[in-house]
């Protein structure tokens, strides 16, 4: 199944549910807003980050993306590693997704390497 396969399928999925669920209450814009809005696009990554998302379930439905920093970097503020978001499928929407920049690293943490 290609991707656009997949976000079709997740829109009219994501219509019927929505329709389901109150169907006097939805108005035609807001339909047709759904349908033509992509779930959960692919986050943007901080300057000298980097992102990657893949499926977490056999029926690739759930997404996770996952933000890093690029060797050399780290985030700012945190001792985190990397920062995961899912995707609300009922909104088509990420929770949430900011993370801190990704910093150089200070020289005095950096091991120098072995051999």
């Amino acid at each position: 199944m290609t991707r656009q396969e997949i976000v079709l399928a997740a829109s009219l999925w994501l219509l019927i549910v929505i329709l389901v669920t109150d169907a006097r209450s939805v108005q035609k814009s807001q339909l047709q807003r759904n349908v033509a809005t992509p779930i959960c696009p692919t986050p943007t990554a901080p300057p000298n980050g980097v992102v990657s998302c893949e499926y977490s379930d056999p029926l690739q439905i759930q997404i996770f993306c996952t933000i890093t920093c690029k060797a050399g970097y780290m985030f700012r503020g945190t001792d985190a590693m990397d920062f995961v978001f899912p995707c609300d499928v009922s909104t088509g929407f990420y929770d949430t997704v900011t993370s801190p920049d990704c910093i150089p690293v200070p020289r005095s943490t950096l091991v120098p390497p072995l051999g």
